[in-house]
């Protein structure tokens, strides 16, 4: 099974060693597609309610990254 949280553990630690701007697309995306993942496997699961949250809610995170990111590169 695919593990997303290896890879944000990566990105976390790479990111502190390299602080750079455009990590900030990258953890957008991850979480972006992290929660469409956890919408996605929800019914498949049989399960409904907390990962379909924590999906949305991903998805907001993942967004707000993203925009972060442009909000950085405007006062440049």
């Amino acid at each position: 099974m695919f593990s997303f949280g290896a890879i944000l553990i990566f990105l976390g630690v790479f990111s502190l060693i390299f602080k750079a701007k455009w990590m900030l697309i990258v953890f957008g995306i991850l979480l972006i597609l992290l929660g469409l993942w956890n919408i996605g496997t929800t019914g498949l699961e049989g399960t409904t309610g907390f990962w379909s949250i924590l999906g949305i809610f991903q998805i907001y995170w993942g967004v707000k990254e993203i925009r972060m990111f442009s909000k950085l590169n405007k006062k440049k």
